[in-house]
């Protein structure tokens, strides 16, 4: 696929699946916008291992359930770039315990973070 002169956003893209999508896409020609919310290491090594294959990126440190925190991620790539062509809605939560057990905070958390950063 030609993605030249395409630019892709990434949620969670530090990691396991939105870190091979980002590759995946920056391989086709994307610039990329690999978004990380903790893993500030791992989305530097990932930038540059696109960047060592001819490839553009950014590491971008926000909170998609934060609204405020996706509109200055969004402004910094569009002042760079001009523009969003693909997101990946990738980052996400889970909380591996049975249903009865879950709390009214780990409840928030899916919630937030895997419902609330997707819109």
């Amino acid at each position: 696929m030609n993605l030249l002169d395409r630019v892709a956003l990434v949620s969670g893209a530090s990691g396991g699946i939105g870190r091979a999508i980002a590759l995946n896409l920056a391989s086709d020609g994307a610039k990329v916008g690999v978004n990380f919310l903790t893993n500030s290491s791992a989305a530097d090594d990932l930038v540059n291992e696109i960047m060592s294959n001819g490839g553009t990126a950014a590491a971008l440190q926000a909170d998609v359930s934060d609204e405020s925190q996706v509109s200055a991620m969004v402004g910094s790539i569009l002042s760079n770039w001009g523009r969003v062509d693909i997101l990946v809605n990738n980052a996400g939560v889970t909380k591996d315990r049975l249903l009865m057990r879950m709390t009214d905070d780990d409840w928030e958390l899916v919630i937030k973070v895997n419902l609330k950063g997707a819109y």
